[in-house]
């Protein structure tokens, strides 16, 4: 009979994980391609932006957008569909609304705190 090593890594921790670095991956390819898009597109209309400046720019919108992907799983996996639909729907218009706020709030608080 196999037994298992305490603090050994179980199923649920290797796919936690999996998800910390899959949201990760995403942010930053995401932020990457939004930072290159800005620096060469404010080049091409002769209003030139720094590669940091545009990175900041890019990660000021990625990055609280990744940060919302935990209360969003967290949010769907306790208030779902099946019953009480009517109920559950308010609560995820609710709950939408509040993350655009964070999310708008968020970004324009990095981008001030850097100077753009």
């Amino acid at each position: 009979m196999a037994t298992e090593r305490p603090g050994a890594p179980t199923a649920v921790h290797s796919s936690s994980w999996s998800l910390w670095s899959a949201v990760a991956g995403v942010v930053v390819t995401l932020s990457l391609i939004d930072a290159g898009q800005t620096h060469l597109g404010r080049a091409i209309q002769g209003r030139g932006i720094s590669l940091g400046d545009a990175l900041l720019v890019g990660f000021s919108l990625w990055l609280p957008l990744g940060g919302l992907v935990w209360p969003t799983l967290w949010l769907v996996r306790r208030v779902r569909f099946d019953r009480n639909r009517w109920q559950a729907l308010a609560i995820h218009v609710f709950a939408a609304a509040c993350f655009a706020c964070i999310l708008l709030l968020s970004a324009s608080i990095l981008r001030v705190g850097v100077g753009l």
